[in-house]
């Protein structure tokens, strides 16, 4: 106990001195502004780390507003660009990307589809064949629609060009992504207007679309089933079932209607 003592008062000595009790003084500061930096710094760092950038992919600028209000994330428009497959006005890029982490107030910046489409000139597409049409159309950045069949001696020949159900002349201006109605030859092979049903199962109603015409024929009525609540799930939406079903055995006519329904619940294509 003495022993003890004796140290503690050698220390008290030593502590006291002026040089010594000055340098403990600063190295207490030290440690406790060091303490405080990395304490402020630690809540900055992890402030916000758990939210989750929503999609705002499909959505017009009223509910990108309440979006980011709710999610407490900033936006910013940067760009618009014209996209076939959104509707105008709407979201089509955002960067960060959905599922990126963030903290609060982190700005998503974000590219709209333009309101005011533009222009392109209408090809001529009449005394030319349906693949020859439609590689025609891509080049303008045009789709082809609705295809018809009339009598006539050249098979897949197009005979006459519509838009929005009134022949077009070549040279007007429409705006681009628009799709062409197409008139054809039926020809004069009865054996020869007849077609396999391509599947379709899996894919977007443009590529379905896309399909069905290589195969010369139309996409017909579109049913959404109840797992499609808002234009974000219109878009990611894929067919999951068709009438009539693919079958390479059986044939269907040119021009024939293809009915697909269309869902964004995977579980659905393998049931059919």
């Amino acid at each position: 106990m003495k022993t003890i003592n004796m140290f503690l008062e050698k220390v008290k000595k030593i502590v006291n001195i002026p040089v010594v009790k000055h340098l403990l003084m600063i190295l207490a500061i030290s440690i406790i502004f060091f303490t405080g930096i990395m304490f402020l710094l630690s809540i900055y760092t992890h402030h916000g780390e758990s939210l989750t950038v929503p999609n705002f992919k499909g959505l017009n600028l009223q509910e990108v507003k309440d979006l980011a209000k709710e999610k407490k994330i900033r936006y910013k428009v940067v760009d618009s660009v014209f996209n076939t497959d959104f509707k105008k006005g709407t979201v089509v890029e955002q960067n960060p990307p959905e599922n990126f982490k963030i903290k609060e107030n982190r700005t998503i910046y974000l590219t709209m589809c333009s309101k005011a489409g533009e222009k392109v000139k209408m090809p001529n597409l009449v005394d030319i064949s349906l693949i020859q049409a439609k590689a025609d159309l891509e080049i303008y950045g045009l789709f082809i629609g609705k295809i018809q069949y009339m009598p006539s001696d050249f098979q897949n020949l197009v005979l006459m060009q519509k838009y929005k159900g009134k022949q077009i002349k070549p040279g007007t201006e429409i705006e681009k992504g628009s799709e062409v109605d197409l008139i054809l030859g039926e020809g004069s092979d009865e054996d020869g207007d007849r077609t396999f049903i391509p599947l379709l199962t899996g894919m977007s109603i443009s590529e379905a679309k896309q399909k069905a015409t290589d195969a010369f024929l139309n996409i017909g009525t579109i049913t959404y089933d109840k797992s499609i609540r808002n234009t974000q799930d219109s878009i990611r939406a894929f067919v999951y079932k068709q009438s009539p079903q693919a079958d390479k055995k059986k044939v269907a006519k040119f021009g024939d209607r293809v009915q697909v329904y269309l869902t964004v619940d995977k579980s659905k294509i393998q049931k059919n």
